[in-house]
C-alpha cells in the first residue's frame, strides 16, 4: 500500500485561493507543485480542506454572478447578456426559422392531435396518439439531460438524439389484420 501524502495547510490555502478565482483543480496543483491525484486524495480525506474547497467553488461562481449583477444596473447590454444566458429559452436571440424545445414538441403535439382528428378507427387513432406522446415525452427528457450536461460543462452526447430516431411502434404494420 502506497504512504499518504498530505497537504501543507498553506498550500491547502493557496489551492482554495486559486479555485476561488477560476482555477482548474489540475492547474491549482501544477502551481504549487503538486500532483493533482494528491490533491484529490487530501480532499477526499480532510473535511475541513473539501469544505474550504467547496466554498472556494461556490465563490467561484457567484463573484461573476454579482458582477454581472452589478453591471446590469448600470448597462442594459449586461442584464440582456446575463438573461440571455440565464434563460435562453425565453431571452436568446434565435434564427427565425429554428424552433425552441417547448416550440417543437408544442408543434409535435399538435400536429399529433390533428393527424389522430383525421383517422378513422379508433384503435389507429389511440395509437397514432400514444405514440406522439411517447415520442414529445422522449424528446423532452432528452432536451432536459442534453440541457443539464450544458450547464454541467460536459459534452454533447449524439446517442441521446439518435434515441429519439429509434422510436418504434409497439404494433407493426405488418401484423395487423
Amino acid at each position: 500500500m502506497g504512504r499518504k501524502v498530505t497537504i501543507t495547510p498553506e498550500v491547502q490555502t493557496q489551492i482554495c485561493a486559486m479555485i476561488g478565482v477560476g482555477c482548474s483543480l489540475r492547474a491549482a496543483a501544477r502551481l504549487t507543485d503538486s500532483r493533482e491525484s494528491t490533491v484529490r486524495a487530501s480532499l477526499r480525506r480532510d473535511k475541513a480542506f473539501r469544505a474550504r474547497y467547496v466554498q472556494a467553488m461556490r465563490a467561484r461562481e457567484l463573484t461573476p454572478l454579482r458582477n454581472l449583477q452589478d453591471a446590469g444596473t448600470k448597462h442594459w447590454r449586461a442584464a440582456a447578456w446575463a438573461l440571455e444566458r440565464l434563460n435562453p429559452e425565453e431571452y436568446a436571440a434565435r434564427r427565425p426559422d429554428l424552433f425552441s424545445a417547448s416550440e417543437f414538441t408544442d408543434f409535435v403535439e399538435g400536429f399529433g392531435i390533428m393527424l389522430a382528428k383525421k383517422i378513422r378507427l379508433k384503435d389507429d387513432r389511440t395509437a397514432v396518439r400514444n405514440a406522439i406522446h411517447r415520442y414529445v415525452a422522449i424528446t423532452k427528457d432528452i432536451l432536459q439531460e442534453e440541457a443539464d450536461d450544458r450547464d454541467a460543462g460536459k459534452r454533447y452526447r449524439p446517442d441521446r438524439r439518435r434515441r429519439m430516431l429509434r422510436l418504434e411502434d409497439d404494433s407493426p404494420d405488418d401484423e395487423r389484420p
